[in-house]
């Protein structure tokens, strides 16, 4: 009994350690060190309201994301909590997590929003390392900007925003 309680601690410490190492990448840009958190073979499925994507692979993956925040100066991944659920479908080896986060976004003429989001994963124990993700990934997000919104000289927060609404997909 002990031993499975030392052995989940270890397996959530070292699930979270991917996910941050997937929140560190993306803000970085460093899109070839995907591999060290996504398996090869892994396929991103993408619901982007009204519009279905598919991703092979992290080097896709890259590249999706890449194109997407390509417009902001300043772009931060952020994670707000986590819930993971070990051994998904009774497979010590497959694990479950829901991820809430945030993006802290600006862009090159100075707009800033941000975005909050939930992403579903599925990861796999390979060759003793736990891997992202393994099935498709949803993810839903909501900015918190409201309509039209500016900056004001005397605010000490900027809260202009790009999108210009609010989006929940």
């Amino acid at each position: 009994m002990d031993e499975d309680r030392l052995q989940d601690a270890v397996d959530r410490v070292e699930i979270r350690a991917v996910l941050e190492n997937y929140a560190d990448i993306v803000s970085r840009r460093a899109w070839a060190e995907l591999t060290d958190v996504m398996l090869a073979d892994v396929v991103l499925d993408l619901d982007l309201r009204g519009q279905t994507m598919t991703c092979n692979g992290p080097g896709e993956i890259g590249a999706f994301i890449a194109e997407r925040i390509e417009m902001f100066e300043f772009f931060q991944f952020v994670i707000l909590n986590t819930r993971t659920h070990l051994r998904s479908g009774g497979d010590p080896d497959r694990a479950a997590t829901r991820m809430y986060m945030s993006e802290l976004r600006q862009t090159f003429d100075g707009h800033w929003s941000q975005v909050y989001g939930v992403y579903h994963d599925r990861l796999r124990r390979v060759d003793g390392r736990w891997m992202l993700p393994i099935a498709p990934i949803t993810h839903s997000r909501a900015t918190t900007c409201p309509p039209r919104c500016s900056t004001s000289p005397t605010s000490s927060h900027s809260t202009r925003c790009r999108e210009g609404k609010l989006a929940v997909g």
